[in-house]
């Protein structure tokens, strides 16, 4: 019970939590009440606050955990796909970003499945991929506030949903060029265990 309920568990079900608050506040805030709109980014902005503090708190209380291993993905997997489609309704340029998304989500789920089924450790977060979840929050956030207050040209937001896009891409690249790694590192191990037992 006690590696369950630790601080960083504890903060990923927070997030989890903050998901239909989030969705409730925007919905309300589309049909033209910005105050809804402006605590909508903020309940983003302690979405993304939470997720690196209690990545903190983990490695350096040592409270790391396998159940949070798994809510901590998953919590920020939900809340940038709610973010997103919740940001659809209203600007049809975030599908294809959103598309890409689910499509590496869907890969990495698969990847993770895979060296599970070896009994290998699924691949930890790395730099690129902290990277485009930054991204992505930073141009949803944007384009909520810009629904706001109109003070980025539309050009703009294109150009910033297409570097997200990238970001992604760039992601997922990095990601299967490493599992790659990782199963031809698997098999060679299982080779040369057959060789020698031979």
């Amino acid at each position: 019970m006690k590696r369950i309920f630790t601080v960083p568990n504890i903060l990923s079900i927070v997030r989890i939590l903050l998901i239909p608050v989030f969705i409730v506040l925007y919905l309300i805030g589309r049909k033209g009440d910005n105050v809804y709109l402006i605590i909508s980014v903020a309940v983003v902005a302690l979405s993304g606050f939470t997720d690196i503090l209690d990545g903190i708190i983990a490695r350096k209380c040592n409270m790391v955990s396998d159940l949070g291993k798994v809510l901590d993905p998953v919590a920020d997997k939900l809340t940038q796909a709610a973010v997103a489609i919740c940001l659809a309704i209203d600007n049809p340029i975030i599908i294809p970003m959103f598309v890409v998304f689910a499509v590496k989500e869907s890969a990495m789920m698969i990847g993770a499945l895979t060296l599970y089924k070896s009994h290998r450790r699924p691949i930890s977060a790395r730099w690129y991929g902290k990277m485009s979840t930054v991204i992505l929050y930073a141009v949803m956030m944007l384009i909520i506030i810009n629904s706001i207050y109109a003070f980025i040209p539309s050009a703009i937001i294109t150009v910033l949903v297409v570097i997200a896009t990238l970001s992604i891409i760039f992601s997922v690249i990095n990601y299967y060029l490493l599992f790659r790694a990782t199963i031809r590192e698997e098999n060679s191990d299982k080779s040369e265990a057959a060789s020698q037992s031979n």
